[in-house]
């Protein structure tokens, strides 16, 4: 943002956490600001299903939370895109209580950022069935001491025919959806513009 000139006009921090919330001191914002958790971010207003808008076409809508009873991963702000006959769902950390309320008022989604960092907290089957995503994107750290993505959320997810994308082995991840011939194209940052250091040596 910054080599670009470029600042938020709307910035969204799902909760409180602070791997979550922790970096929004070096981001530059000047529009509005939200989360699920607006009396443990600073400036924030809050995040409260129903509310939508759009950008350039972009559709988005928050799904949850209703209201400001919840705390912590629950009180996770979901919020969903949808442009071009694509869409993705960001959940935050909400866990599977969370996931088993929105059943009955999700619809199915392209690409799925597993809540929760792919914590068995999160990631049910219910909510897979439900979401049927195409794609599912578990952002993490490398070598993470909690281990996730979890075994069994691994394991859930190929059963339900999901793709699973990990950021501790790709870097960031790219996805431009819904092309003229629908086609997606993923660009895995690390091994796509990754360092010298990064590629398979030559035999």
């Amino acid at each position: 943002l910054r080599r670009h000139g470029l600042t938020p006009d709307l910035t969204i921090v799902s909760h409180g956490d602070g791997d979550h919330a922790g970096g929004l001191a070096d981001l530059e914002h000047t529009g509005r600001l939200l989360s699920g958790e607006p009396d443990r971010v600073d400036g924030a207003r809050p995040c409260r299903a129903g509310q939508q808008w759009r950008f350039d076409g972009v559709r988005f809508e928050v799904l949850w939370p209703p209201d400001g009873s919840y705390q912590g991963n629950a009180a996770s702000c979901v919020l969903r895109v949808d442009a071009l006959g694509a869409s993705a769902l960001l959940t935050g950390d909400i866990p599977k209580q969370v996931e088993y309320r929105l059943l009955g008022r999700v619809a199915p989604t392209t690409v799925l950022q597993l809540a929760h960092h792919g914590s068995d907290s999160s990631s049910s089957t219910a909510w897979l069935r439900a979401v049927s995503p195409r794609w599912a994107v578990a952002s993490m750290g490398y070598a993470n001491r909690f281990d996730h993505p979890d075994p069994d959320v691994v394991d859930r997810l190929e059963a339900a025919g999901v793709t699973l994308l990990r950021t501790d082995r790709t870097g960031m991840i790219v996805f431009r959806l819904g092309g003229p011939d629908n086609a997606a194209l993923i660009t895995k940052w690390r091994r796509a513009h990754g360092r010298p250091w990064h590629r398979e040596p030559e035999l």
